[in-house]
């Protein structure tokens, strides 16, 4: 299964979670696993990252594979998916016309057909709550039969964690300026925690 990632992984782990300064093997873990054809994102999402013109832009564009951000518009039926898609959500009458043209014109619809084509899931930090105003991924991903899930649930199917490590490899006690992340695979985690289930 492939991970598509939406905006908001990359630009909230850069803010937050996964600040590069402090959580260097998120980002290395990224590129390992966009070399392996693992996690992959598309071309619309790497134009919203490009709005920032700062060092995530720059990353982006020159650690990630050429080919990680998938040309949605080249990709004929992720084109139509995207159309299929979008028809229904307006016949549907859900939404009103402000909230569903701001979720139209933005990446994330491309993003879900994106998935559904290639028969992958959606990794956003988004979330559904019914008072909140905006159309979310997870909500319309579900309504097109798309999997959805959090980067977490994506380290941790894959066995993915965060460790401590000093120069020798010999595991340490997280103290501020000590030790150097690393990225451990847990080779039996994905048989306890498999995805297809």
């Amino acid at each position: 299964m492939i991970f598509f990632l939406d905006t908001n992984i990359f630009v909230e782990g850069k803010k937050h979670s996964y600040a590069p300064d402090i959580c260097l093997a998120f980002w290395e873990w990224l590129c390992e696993e966009g070399s392996d054809g693992n996690i992959r994102s598309i071309s619309n999402v790497l134009e919203e990252i490009d709005v920032g013109c700062d060092d995530l832009q720059k990353w982006a564009r020159k650690m990630l594979p050429a080919d990680f951000f998938i040309k949605t518009d080249k990709d004929n039926e992720v084109v139509e998916e995207r159309r299929r898609m979008q028809d229904a959500l307006v016949s549907s009458g859900e939404w009103d016309g402000s909230k569903l043209q701001s979720f139209l014109s933005g990446a994330d619809l491309w993003l879900i057909a994106t998935a559904k084509v290639k028969g992958g899931c959606v990794v956003t930090n988004e979330y559904v709550n019914p008072k909140q105003r905006r159309i979310k991924i997870p909500l319309v991903a579900q309504k097109f039969g798309v999997l959805c899930c959090t980067i977490y649930d994506v380290m941790r199917s894959m066995g993915i964690r965060l460790s401590s490590y000093d120069r020798n490899g010999k595991k340490r006690n997280l103290v501020a300026g000590e030790g150097r992340f690393v990225v451990q695979h847990s080779p039996s985690f994905s048989d306890v925690f498999p995805l297809d289930s």
